[in-house]
């Protein structure tokens, strides 16, 4: 400890340089001194940095799996100054830090994890936690994704490839959201478009649907009377869909 009475008052200024050395010498009844003795001692008493973020999926954050038996993950990385970081270890579960799907595992050092070989309920959130540990055993704060939801009949994902041929762009702004989001896209033909707005349980709050030209499209939504929370903008043209996932504040 840092205090002035404590023996050793200093952490390892790095995980290869040691904060104290304790020396041992003893004496027999004829005052006959051993050689000396000693241990090199490291010092460790801090957790490792808190993970920035857990990103569902294996790249950017996604909001939707279409996979019944395969969920992945990756993370910012942890540091520690006076250990060096041992492990992450991450669990799985449907509430945010909850591990009822996938108990504590450890990844070693890696910042991505895929699991495989799981039983997910069409429907349901799951959400990766991860927390770090450091050389002397310590453990970082927790960090929790925003949820991927199971989706294997919409054949909705994160990206456009499925809209190729219809649609060259989508976005949506601001996100996260006070009290209005537009959502831009840009039209390669004439389409039939419908945005709805729903919580997470699916249920549709706001709604627009309008046969579209080819060219350039802005829609706005007034979010005032939502709560505070994770919503999703579906936008379907034609026949396929892409799903976006909205923070309101």
């Amino acid at each position: 400890g840092s205090g002035n009475t404590n023996d050793i008052r200093y952490e390892n200024p790095n995980p290869s340089t040691y904060s104290g050395k304790i020396k041992s010498i003893c004496s027999d009844s004829a005052y006959n001194l051993s050689t000396i003795d000693y241990n090199n001692v490291n010092v460790d008493w801090t957790p490792p940095s808190t993970i920035d973020s857990v990103r569902d999926g294996k790249g950017n954050d996604i909001n939707i799996t279409n996979s019944k038996t395969t969920l992945s993950a990756n993370w910012g990385t942890s540091s520690d100054p006076n250990s060096g970081l041992a492990k992450y270890w991450y669990c799985i579960g449907t509430t945010a830090g909850d591990s009822n799907t996938v108990a504590w595992t450890s990844n070693m050092v890696a910042d991505t994890v895929t699991k495989t070989g799981l039983n997910l309920i069409q429907g349901q959130f799951y959400y990766f936690t991860v927390r770090a540990m450091n050389g002397a055993g310590l453990i970082s704060i927790k960090t929790s994704s925003n949820g991927q939801k199971v989706d294997t009949l919409s054949g909705s994902t994160s990206n456009l490839a499925h809209l190729n041929g219809l649609v060259n762009s989508i976005g949506m702004y601001p996100n996260p959201a006070l009290n209005k989001v537009t959502i831009v896209y840009a039209l390669d033909q004439n389409a039939s478009v419908s945005i709805d707005i729903t919580d997470i349980t699916g249920n549709i709050l706001l709604k627009d649907a309008e046969h579209k030209v080819a060219g350039k499209h802005e829609q706005s939504f007034d979010l005032s009377a939502l709560a505070k929370g994770i919503y999703f903008v579906q936008i379907s043209i034609n026949n396929s869909k892409k799903v976006l996932k909205l923070a309101k504040d």
